[in-house]
């Protein structure tokens, strides 16, 4: 074959391979290159390398011989022989029959051309076989063809759809519908939806006949392959003007086309705009836009026998024709009149007609037989809906398939939600769509969910959670019923905080089978590392192949989010990677499943290890995302939607002295395991096999940060682990050590030894509450309420005392809220108060006696109470005949003067504080804020429980989501808390993990956001902000993360905004774990941080002017409620009920307006 121009029309001029030869005579022209001479030119090698000796000997030859290239070769004056390679494309006619036989060597094939690939140069001087030419292999780099930008998609100043005129209908009906006006960047997305639910439609004209519309034909709607990259072939001749030729490379296989494959795209993708801008809103237009849209049956599978549209009425017609599966031929066939048909026709067309928007004014008798039962429209199905299937894991035998049955078509929307959002959800319909248009049923928790023919008929959208469609899956499969969101074909189903679509859960599992025939999903966060890595353009996700080309590692450490891409992407929105690849192999896909094609042809490559795997993978990437993903990019959202500033700052604290010890016996322990274990073996916290336990080690310096306690392995094991410790010191010297490593030993011998003498730390770490610092409470009352040091043994004789035990004031209290309650109750008297704080005290020793011992029943409980209130001879003095009082209530004047003194001792007392200097922050931020909201988040829910104990102590009213496992009804609690929180101003902050930040919660009431500790993924911490920073919100935003000061929370800040960082938790990074490997111990600060100063006091009084004679009493907040006449004398049940009311007292049983009766 002559070498030409037309040569390279038809075939890929992919490069040059240069030969330097030992001794050769020139040639005067191309030649094609033979098996023959490639053995001659690998004999005649100058530097016979032995890469290119096994190209010249084996590859060549192989991949000529099989088709896969072409070659031409030619030898200049200087001894140097130019091999031009061509690749033959795949879709060249004149060799198809080659082409037919070589994709059974694709594997093989791949393998030597990649070898081959990665040596040639597309130098154009090397292409001419100039002298001095470069011979620098070149060929797999960047030299793809930038992605195209985005359409522009305006029509007459409003985002419309040119490509499909029913989106531009579709388009204006929705502002009539709604009560908001949507931004631009929101029509835009929206006009991007309709356009991919659409472009499978059929383009009619109103003026069309019924035949003209059954006739009409399908647009066609297929894309080309977003795995296939343009590539330019290199020009003939570098002088010519012709433009070099444009095919069409797919990176992962090396296969070329002049065209690439099409497929069909998926009727429906992932919205996915930045948290906080409204795709809430937009859902709710796209499924106004489309309530005259009616669902079609899917395309023909193998196990659907029938997809053509049925009514009872039609089925009544073809009752007598064989054809139809009900086909009963001694069934008389009525007269259809016209009347019947014109209904027919009208429920059983998917496309919005103009003449069915004139519905309305036909006669009521015309439009109600239209919407009648017999003319709703369904098609017959034989599969085995999903629900009815047998599960694989039960024992019960597998039944029969049920045969045919009915999938009614319908308008309607299926949404499924968390259950967090459904108030949300419910609020927002109300909030942006006008009363009446749409027609909604909220599936609540003891909702009844109405028949499949209901469904489809009387709504319009049904919004149902996770959680629910779970449920109702196994219920339905446990009676062998059909659940009946399964027997409708939706028009529309979409899963908001759709990130859960690639998770296995029975919910999950529903969802991608139901039949739906657009499909959505809804979140911010796609995958959560991924983001960082995709720049968004326009309304699709694109970006230079610049910013598109990081480090393969970091691809690698995606793995399991590029896994779950693949999920969404083919498992539930239903894209066809098999369609994708085309010719030959497309055939040999069909057999394939679809995700591990997505595996094959996108993630392996973007996680090969060397370049030539990993070539242009990320830009197949890219282009496989804009298929499916509407997003903006920041930027173009900010210039048309101004939020309210956002100001984030970081509070470095210093540490409590108590904190400090917590704190530095964590990182003893880490010292003494590793220098015992030489750090090597088994025995070491950061061997691979203990990664748990290295995960556990960070878990705990965090929580140490904040406040930790642990009465098993902090302080009953204390004199065990200082004696390990001194042996650690011996052993370590004993084998000649570093100086290094005797000297840390010993500061942990130290450290764990002062640990062990201090009796007030090591009683904090016995009880379950946080420490809280009370002054200026008598000395009599102190010792009765001191919980922190009674019964404590001695300390160890050679225990090294600290200089941080607490003076006689303050002192720690544990249990506030029951101090204040005793000094309501006992008027403040200290005689009174230092008897219940000792039969508190008593009280609580007896509750951890019975919660360590067997169960009791109540009635026994109150009896043991009874017991110990009466105990060693004492009595409780009598109630009082007269005064009932109830707590936190304002006094009228001159009503208590003779009761309570002014100058009551306990009057002085104040709450200054507690062990935590982060709670302490958050307590004085708040207080210093009396119009500021906060939303606080924490990774541990004993740092909330313990954070909530401080708020309650400074009287702060706050809502806790409690989200732990322990509780039955976790997402209920969740759900009331947000209601709470949103439905009035009184509570001032919102505790919630972490984890609940990425659950789309809108919290526009909060202003300020605080982490009680720095978060390790930045895209997580950026979720949880965007709870209040987001559409809606109209007051500036101050976001607060809080750091100790010397800790690893310190070094993790800095690390986790190092460039390049793609460890998905804390342990795996390398830099962070040898800082934990290397301790530096802390030394609490002695200056006192004024950001953390409380003092409340802890009895509040207010003073009214009196009326009496006497003058002004100060009145308490103390109301007297009324008068009773005296009691009977005690009896047995009389005393019983006492001692139950005392409990109720001490405890915090009875609510808060409630209060005993006191003398």
């Amino acid at each position: 074959m002559a070498d030409t121009a037309s040569i390279c029309d038809t075939f890929f001029a992919a490069g040059t391979l240069v030969a330097p030869l030992k001794r050769h005579a020139p040639q005067d022209h191309w030649a094609e290159l033979t098996k023959p001479d490639c053995k001659r030119l690998s004999d005649e090698l100058s530097s016979r390398t032995s890469t290119l000796v096994v190209i010249l000997k084996q590859d060549l030859p192989w991949l000529i011989q099989h088709h896969f290239i072409y070659a031409t070769w030619f030898v200049n004056l200087d001894n140097t022989a130019s091999i031009r390679i061509y690749i033959i494309p795949e879709d060249n006619e004149s060799l198809r029959q080659g082409l037919f036989e070589r994709h059974n060597l694709l594997s093989k094939g791949l393998n030597r051309l990649r070898s081959l690939l990665s040596l040639i140069t597309r130098c154009p001087a090397a292409w001419v076989a100039s002298p001095g030419a470069t011979s620098e292999p070149d060929f797999f780099v960047e030299i793809l063809l930038p992605s195209p930008l985005p359409v522009d998609m305006t029509l007459s100043g409003v985002a419309g759809l040119p490509a499909v005129p029913n989106g531009l209908r579709a388009l204006k009906k929705y502002p009539m519908a709604m009560n908001s006006t949507l931004y631009k960047y929101q029509v835009r997305s929206l006009a991007r939806m309709l356009e991919q639910e659409l472009r499978h439609s059929v383009v009619i004209d109103a003026t069309d006949s019924l035949d003209q519309l059954e006739a009409c034909p399908k647009r066609s709607t297929e894309r080309p392959s977003p795995l296939f990259a343009p590539i330019y072939s290199i020009k003939s001749s570098p002088e010519s003007s012709q433009e070099a030729s444009i095919f069409f490379i797919h990176p992962a296989r090396l296969t070329l086309r002049r065209q690439p494959p099409e497929y069909q795209p998926p009727r429906g993708g992932i919205l996915s705009e930045n948290m906080g801008t409204g795709k809430t809103v937009i859902c709710i237009a796209l499924i106004l836009s489309t309530l005259d849209h009616l669902s079609q049956p899917p395309e023909k599978q193998p196990h659907v026998s029938q997809h053509r549209i049925f009514t009872e009425w039609w089925l009544q017609l073809s009752r007598a024709n064989p054809n139809t599966p009900t086909a009963d031929e001694s069934t008389e066939i009525p007269f259809p009149c016209l009347v019947d048909i014109a209904c027919h026709r009208a429920r059983t067309t998917s496309e919005p007609l103009d003449w069915r928007e004139g519905a309305q004014r036909l006669a009521e008798h015309l439009s109600l037989k239209a919407h009648s039962e017999a003319f709703r429209p369904f098609y017959l199905d034989n599969s085995v809906p999903l629900a009815a299937r047998d599960d694989e894991r039960s024992s019960r035998p597998r039944q029969a398939g049920p045969g045919f049955h009915k999938v009614f078509l319908t308008n309607a929307t299926l949404l499924l939600i968390p259950k967090m959002l459904l108030l949300q959800w419910r609020s927002e319909l109300k909030k942006h769509v006008r009363p009446g248009v749409l027609r909604t049923l909220v599936v609540f928790k003891d909702t009844v969910i109405p028949g499949a023919a209901s469904l489809a008929k009387d709504f319009d959208l049904v919004i149902m959670t996770h959680e629910r469609l779970g449920v109702e899956a196994k219920r339905k499969r446990m009676k062998g019923e059909i659940l009946s969101v399964s027997q409708v074909r939706w028009l529309r189903l979409i899963v908001d905080e759709g990130n859960v679509c690639a998770n296995v859960s029975e919910a999950m599992s529903q969802a991608r089978g139901l039949s739906a025939e657009r499909r959505w999903i809804v979140t911010g966060t796609p995958t959560m590392r991924l983001n960082s890595e995709t720049q968004a353009t326009g309304s699709l996700l694109t970006s230079s192949p610049k910013t598109m080309t990081p480090n393969r590692a970091c691809f690698t450490e995606y793995r399991s989010d590029l896994d779950k891409l693949s999920t969404m992407i083919t498992g539930f929105l239903g894209v066809k990677v098999s369609r994708m690849i085309g010719g030959f192999h497309e055939i040999q896909s069909w057999s394939s499943d679809e995700k591990a094609l997505f595996k094959d042809n996108v993630v392996a490559p973007l996680c090969a290890s060397t370049p030539e795997k990993h070539w242009s993978s990320v830009q197949v990437l890219q282009r496989m995302l804009e298929e499916v993903i509407i997003r903006h990019r920041k930027e173009d959202i900010e210039a048309e939607l101004v939020l309210p500033p956002l100001d984030h700052q970081i509070v470095r604290l210093g540490m409590d002295a108590y904190q400090a010890i917590t704190y530095n016996v964590i990182q003893s322990l880490v010292v003494v395991n590793a220098i015992d274990s030489e750090r090597c073996g088994k025995d070491y916290f950061f061997h691979p096999v203990n990664a748990h336990l290295l995960k556990q080690v960070i878990v705990n310096l965090s929580q140490a940060c904040f406040w930790m306690m642990d009465r098993t392995e902090l302080e009953e094991r204390m004199e065990e682990r200082v004696r390990n410790a001194y042996d650690s010191i011996e052993r370590t010297r004993g084998r000649g050590a570093t100086d290094a490593d005797v000297t840390l030993i010993t500061e942990a011998h130290q450290v764990l030894q002062s640990a062990a003498s201090n009796a007030t730390w090591r009683s904090m770490m016995r009880k379950v509450d946080l420490p809280i610092r009370v002054r200026h409470v008598p000395k009599k009352v102190q010792l009765a309420w001191n919980e922190i040091t009674n019964h404590f043994p001695d300390p160890p004789s050679d225990a090294i005392h600290t200089d941080i035990e607490p003076p006689a004031d303050p002192f720690f209290m544990l249990h506030v809220p029951d101090f204040r309650q005793a000094g309501r109750d006992c008027l403040l008297g200290e005689e009174r108060m230092v008897q219940t704080g000792l039969r508190f005290l008593q009280t609580l020793e007896l509750t951890e006696r019975l919660k360590h011992g067997k169960e009791v029943s109540e009635k026994r409980h109150y009896e043991l109470q009874l017991e110990l209130a009466f105990e060693n001879g004492g009595v409780l003095p009598p109630l009082a005949a007269d005064v009932v009082v109830k707590a936190d209530y304002r006094c009228m004047a001159g009503t208590l003067g003779s009761l309570i003194s002014t100058d009551q001792p306990l009057l002085q007392a104040t709450v200054t504080g507690t062990t935590s200097p982060k709670a302490d922050f958050i307590v004085a931020e708040i207080l210093r804020s009396p119009e500021d909201r906060f939303l606080i988040f924490s990774e541990s829910p004993l740092s909330l429980n313990l954070l909530r104990e401080a708020l309650d102590v400074a009287k702060i009213p706050n809502v806790l989501l409690r989200t732990q496992e322990f509780e039955k009804d976790k997402l209920g609690n969740m759900v009331e808390g947000v209601r709470k929180f949103e439905a009035t101003r009184t509570h001032r902050a919102l505790l919630m993990e972490l984890k609940d930040g990425a659950r789309g919660l809108n919290l526009t009431s909060a202003n300020r956001v605080i982490f009680v500790e720095p978060v390790w993924q930045p895209d997580v911490e950026s979720q949880a902000v965007k709870r209040a920073h987001r559409l809606g919100q109209l007051r500036d935003i101050t976001v607060q993360t809080l750091v100790m000061e010397g800790t690893a929370e310190e070094k993790m800040l800095v690390r986790r905004n190092s460039p390049g960082r793609v460890e998905k938790t804390m342990q795996e990074d390398g830099v962070m774990a040898d800082f934990i490997k290397n301790p530096r111990f802390i030394v609490a600060s002695n200056t006192s941080d004024p950001r953390t100063v409380i003092d409340l006091p802890m009895f509040e009084a207010d003073y009214v002017p009196s009326t009496s004679a006497a003058g002004p009493v100060p009145a308490l907040p103390i109301q007297v409620l009324g008068k009773r006449s005296a009691p009977p004398e005690p009896t047995e049940f009389a005393l019983h009920h006492q001692a139950k009311r005392i409990r109720r007292v001490l405890f915090g049983d009875e609510p808060a307006t409630v209060a005993p009766i006191v003398h």
